[in-house]
């Protein structure tokens, strides 16, 4: 009802020149943003079969790769924020069930400077009621926005750094002081760590570690995971793209039936 009294009172009201210079920048982020065929087939679909809160609930895996050099970097940042938020948004519905009730879930977003939107402070601040944990990987601080970047150092449980710059380094050393110094981090050896952790809410004295090799698998279940994958949760491409062209071509003759009674001669 919200976004149709929008359209129907709202937008109506608008005069034409501004009616075209609020629409423009949005209509041409979502062509950008619908232009790559992977993301269309994805976003396009009418039903959903990734349900966030049954994969949730249900202690499920998900993996989501976002590829910038298939999607674009705006793209993989769009992509990439809407299903962080809708994870969010799953773990906001649980306010509707008793506490104990709440499956732990977690989520770890790699490269997460790529999607750290205003509402990412919103994720990082309140998840943990709706057992949402969130972990996160980045390579340098100046990458963060000012509002994620105070949020971060404000609600993190856990921090682990390995070797940085001494810009980074002199931040960080507030968080590892006193038995680690800045120049301490700095000079960190290859695989060597710096962490503090958080153990049953109180956070403990900074120490270091050391990252293992992890031996390379001799089994995998790559492909029977993939294929199970598409036979549970996918749609065959060429099927999408029927759809999809089914209905664009259903929107272009409803928009030629519009246009063509909006300019019809007047009856006399």
């Amino acid at each position: 009802n919200v976004v149709k009294n929008f359209w129907t009172n709202e937008f109506a009201s608008w005069s034409e020149k501004f009616d075209s210079e609020a629409i423009m920048p949005i209509l041409n982020k979502i062509g950008q943003f619908l232009s790559t065929t992977i993301i269309r087939n994805i976003v396009s679909q009418e039903d959903n079969k990734v349900v966030m809160s049954e994969i949730m609930d249900s202690r499920k895996i998900l993996l989501v790769k976002l590829p910038k050099g298939i999607l674009g970097e705006e793209n993989t940042s769009l992509l990439g924020s809407m299903i962080i938020t809708k994870i969010y948004q799953s773990a906001l519905a649980r306010a509707n069930s008793p506490e104990s009730e709440r499956i732990p879930f977690f989520m770890y977003v790699d490269e997460f400077q790529n999607f750290a939107t205003d509402s990412f402070a919103n994720i990082l601040s309140e998840s943990r009621k709706y057992k949402l944990s969130l972990t996160v990987a980045h390579q340098y601080i100046s990458q963060l926005p000012t509002q994620i970047k105070n949020t971060i150092f404000g609600n993190v449980g856990s921090l682990l750094s390995f070797r940085i710059g001494p810009e980074d380094a002199a931040m960080l050393e507030r968080e590892f002081e006193p038995r680690f110094k800045a120049n301490d981090i700095i000079n960190l050896a290859v695989q060597d760590i710096y962490l503090k952790m958080s153990i049953d809410d109180e956070v403990k004295e900074a120490f270091s570690a050391r990252v293992l090799n992890v031996p390379a698998s001799q089994q995998t279940f790559k492909e029977q995971i993939r294929e199970y994958t598409r036979s549970h949760y996918c749609k065959p491409q060429e099927v999408a793209e029927q759809e999809i062209r089914q209905e664009k071509s259903k929107e272009l003759e409803l928009l030629e039936a519009l246009q063509k009674q909006e300019f019809s001669a007047p009856m006399l």
